[in-house]
């Protein structure tokens, strides 16, 4: 009975998530994984684009949100990965690498061309080389040889809406897609 309550509440957060297409739009960055104005840069754009306003509300509702990841399937269609129930004890890191792996079980099995893990986190902007609370979002594509971790840097009004500052990120190995097929 609790299982059916827990999967009411994903399918509700997911359906709420893909029905807020609005708030940041994301900047790809010149300097990415993902070469400019390519299909694979498109698809990462794209799923960013429909995925991240989760993590917008939740810090306008709640101040926080957990670790979730989303994914562009073969059929083009975007699916959510929220955290796993009970696992609330366990460190940001931990979560993190439990939803990278979930993600590269269901890119081995030939189910995604794009995927995305959202996380906040507290980073150095380089622009103004001062703390800052941003959303990572940590992105590869099935085609790149490399992922790149955006950071969409954002501060609370008073009203407790979300302004952002330029994004920008890191370019690291891949984790996810590790049978890179061009």
């Amino acid at each position: 009975m609790r299982t059916i309550s827990l999967y009411k509440y994903l399918l509700i957060a997911m359906i709420t998530t893909c029905s807020y297409n609005q708030g940041v739009s994301a900047q790809i960055i010149e300097k990415t994984a993902y070469t400019a104005g390519s299909r694979e840069q498109a698809q990462v754009q794209y799923l960013i684009d429909h995925s991240i306003t989760y993590a917008e509300n939740m810090l306008v509702r709640q101040g926080a949100y957990a670790p979730y990841a989303a994914a562009l399937t073969v059929m083009d269609s975007v699916v959510t990965v929220e955290g796993y129930p009970g696992k609330q004890n366990q460190t940001l890191l931990k979560v993190v690498e439990d939803l990278k792996s979930a993600l590269r079980a269901g890119a081995n099995k030939g189910l995604y061309k794009a995927v995305v893990v959202y996380f906040d986190a507290t980073v150095t902007d380089p622009t103004t080389k001062l703390p800052t609370d941003a959303i990572g979002a940590y992105t590869e594509q099935m085609n790149t040889n490399g992922s790149y971790t955006f950071y969409f840097p954002y501060k609370k009004t008073e009203l407790k809406n979300l302004t952002h500052s330029r994004s920008f990120g890191t370019i690291s190995d891949n984790e996810i897609f590790t049978k890179v097929s061009k």
